[in-house]
């Protein structure tokens, strides 16, 4: 789904898949349909994703949907055009069954200043995955009156202007800090799931041969849970002292701020 763009003026948009119903209906001289249709025509939508429509995503942004092998991961196109992807996000809602359901989300920006912001989007999202993916899932709610699924686009957008002038494109792991910084025909960073090795990564992405910082998952100290970074780094033999001491690390941590961006948010769309 295309939720919208930081050009947009609106404060949110809609999905709403009965909205072809009630024309048909209304069509008919439903006088309720009608109404809905009234209610709702004129609002901002969210757009399905297709071959022949793509919103202008990055045909290198197919894979990220289609296919595995990463948690995050951040990839500059020949062209310019940066790519941000996060997996596995866990909404508010349940299926039949009582589980789960997940999602994913891509940000592409357009401009060197977009790919300054998704540096730091990197950075923070992969330090911060329990208080990231909690945000994100936050931004969606159900409208019962419009039938429909609402977007805070207008939140979004406060957002991106936080993480871009508070937080930094660094990154703090058990090995020591790493720096998101993106590049032409490169990923700036791959963060590994538990289990997954970097080979199958890269060939799930189809990036065998292009330029790569990886990174696993259970190497990156999350920031936003003081007990579990604290075990880890009690089982780390020879921590470096530079985690503790580093200025760009007390950065982060000073400048955390709560983030959150949504499947096909564009950044910068001219």
């Amino acid at each position: 789904m295309y939720l919208g763009d930081s050009s947009m003026k609106v404060t949110e948009t809609h999905y709403l898949p009965l909205l072809s119903i009630w024309k048909k209906k209304a069509a008919a001289g439903d006088s309720e349909a009608d109404a809905k249709i009234k209610l709702t025509e004129n609002l901002s939508k969210i757009q399905i994703l297709s071959n022949k429509d793509s919103f202008g995503l990055p045909e290198e942004a197919t894979l990220m949907f289609s296919h595995g092998g990463y948690k995050v991961i951040n990839k500059q196109t020949s062209n310019g055009e940066s790519i941000f992807a996060i997996r596995d996000i866990e909404s508010f809602s349940k299926d039949e069954s009582g589980r789960d359901i997940s999602f994913l989300m891509v940000i592409v920006g357009t401009t060197e200043d977009d790919a300054i912001t998704l540096e730091k989007v990197t950075a923070y999202a992969s330090s911060h995955l329990e208080t990231f993916c909690k945000e994100l899932a936050e931004l969606f709610y159900y409208d019962a009156e419009k039938n429909g699924v609402v977007f805070k686009l207008s939140s979004m957008n406060a957002i991106i202007k936080r993480i871009a002038s508070e937080a930094n494109n660094t990154l703090l792991t058990i090995n020591g800090v790493k720096n998101v910084k993106a590049k032409r025909g490169t990923v700036s960073l791959l963060v590994l799931p538990e289990g997954l090795t970097k080979d199958f990564a890269l060939a799930e992405q189809g990036i065998k041969g292009v330029p790569v910082q990886s990174v696993s998952i259970s190497e990156i100290l999350p920031l936003d849970n003081q007990k579990k970074m604290v075990a880890l780094l009690q089982n780390v033999n020879g921590v470096k002292k530079s985690l503790f001491t580093d200025r760009r690390i007390l950065y982060i941590v000073g400048g955390s701020v709560f983030i959150g961006f949504l499947i096909g948010y564009f950044l910068g769309r001219q």
